[in-house]
């Protein structure tokens, strides 16, 4: 199976949206599309969400990172500036 978080929400104005991630819809016809998977961050893999919050504890406000996703069946990588969490 496919090893990543998923990305459950995009909040509007922030570093994830600027950088083109797309979290989980709901189609026209009611069914729901998951979200884009993170995979990894700054080349380290990341499977769960500790994981994530565990990679991200090295980074600050302001920082670029490159995650690697799967969107789809496409992997991309996009850089996202880090924005303080409301």
């Amino acid at each position: 199976g496919i090893k990543g978080v998923i990305i459950g929400k995009v909040s509007r104005g922030s570093g994830a949206e600027k950088a083109g991630l797309k979290g989980a819809r709901e189609t026209v016809t009611g069914r729901v599309e998951l979200g884009d998977i993170i995979t990894a961050v700054e080349g380290n893999p990341v499977v769960t969400q500790d994981e994530l919050m565990a990679v991200m504890e090295h980074h600050k406000v302001n920082d670029k990172v490159t995650v690697e996703l799967l969107r789809g069946t496409h992997r991309e990588r996009v850089s996202v500036t880090l924005q303080a969490v409301n």
